[in-house]
């Protein structure tokens, strides 16, 4: 009996503990953003996106002709969100959608190292507001031209940000690469997409390797996020 009675209080032991694990994960589990679906303004006029591999904020707004900022209200996006596939954005002021196989365009840009963001756009320290995002990254790795172009600037020892590049992608938007521990290009270079342009330095301030990354559009910073692909 008493044998009995020891595995029926640890048969409901057992259920007991399962429930209360099932519980305590579901309130603790970490809700994702996939999809978005944030929900338009009641009576807004547009269409629900569903992003597709390959496909930035910015892309989505040169296919829908739509400035990104109107995207970025919508949906409110904030400085350190990602787009993935499977994510609907609402698209503002739009009727119909648009398939992203059927738009050819080349001129995305690319991650210019693999790593892992260290600062993301506006993040704030030591009173100095990020411009750009700071990637880490393994010390001597190629820096990669996010996109064609020409530079337009290069130093070596450029006040807080060591040795730098600029590149002029012709088009309004330049593209900064700055803590290189060496430069492999120079001015008036022409330069491809993809193509190795600097080594990978370190941030003196942080004492880590690492790229600090700008895309700027009209001399104005923009987010990088907002302009990188899904690092895959």
């Amino acid at each position: 009996m008493t044998d009995n009675r020891g595995q029926l209080s640890n048969f409901l032991f057992s259920i007991f503990y399962f429930l209360f694990s099932a519980i305590l994960i579901s309130g603790c589990a970490v809700k994702t953003n996939l999809p978005l679906e944030m929900a338009p303004t009641p009576g807004a006029v547009g269409i629900m996106h569903t992003v597709q591999r390959g496909e930035t904020l910015w892309r989505l707004s040169r296919i829908y002709n739509l400035d990104l900022d109107k995207i970025i209200q919508a949906n409110r996006i904030t400085d350190t969100t990602i787009i993935k596939p499977g994510q609907n954005i609402f698209i503002p002021g739009v009727k119909k959608d648009v398939s992203f196989s059927n738009y050819n365009d080349n001129s995305g840009f690319i991650w210019p190292v693999k790593g892992k963001i260290a600062a993301y756009f506006k993040s704030e320290k030591d009173h100095l507001i990020n411009k750009g995002v700071n990637i880490k990254a393994k010390f001597g790795a190629d820096v990669l031209s996010s996109r064609a172009g020409v530079v337009s600037f290069c130093a070596d020892n450029l006040a807080g940000y060591g040795k730098t590049i600029i590149i002029d992608h012709n088009d309004g938007f330049v593209t900064i690469y700055a803590y290189n521990s060496q430069n492999l290009v120079k001015a008036n270079d022409r330069v491809t997409q993809g193509m190795a342009i600097a080594k990978v330095g370190v941030n003196e301030r942080a004492g880590v390797a690492m790229l600090h990354f700008e895309i700027r559009k009209g001399n104005k910073p923009q987010n990088p996020i907002h302009y990188l692909p899904l690092a895959k």
